[in-house]
């Protein structure tokens, strides 16, 4: 696994996804740095919510209803909070999206998550 350490939360770190982006900017690499126990632990969360819904998984959206019904700072969570984490943790092989959708509250089709150890076998992109 290389590019990758591991947190001491378990979790393994993925190489800065952004990186292509910034064009390995210092300030962006350091900027990264400073975020990633944030990160872990949004990444974390996100991955236990998922996990609770075993097979069935989540959406983006699912989670981020979740997220704003436990907002402790009574400011409400960003999809852009969510959607991010689900890519590390895709990129890390935690979570796979089967294929299926369901709608959002404006009935737009989202992809599922679902934790891999739900998967056993599956083959995909994600």
């Amino acid at each position: 696994m290389v590019g990758r350490t591991e947190s001491s939360r378990g979790l393994l770190e993925p190489p800065d996804i952004c990186r292509r982006r910034h064009l390995g900017s210092e300030t962006s690499r350091l900027a990264n740095q400073k975020a990633n126990p944030a990160k872990r632990e949004k990444q974390t969360w996100c991955l236990r919510q998922i996990r609770r819904q075993g097979r069935r998984g989540m959406t983006s959206y699912e989670l981020l209803a979740l997220a704003n019904g436990h907002a402790r700072s009574g400011k409400p969570v960003s999809i852009h909070r969510i959607t991010p984490r689900l890519s590390e943790l895709a990129k890390l092989g935690l979570i796979v999206q089967p294929g299926e959708t369901r709608d959002n509250a404006d009935g737009n089709a989202c992809h599922v998550w679902v934790a891999r150890e739900f998967m056993p076998g599956f083959v995909g992109v994600r």
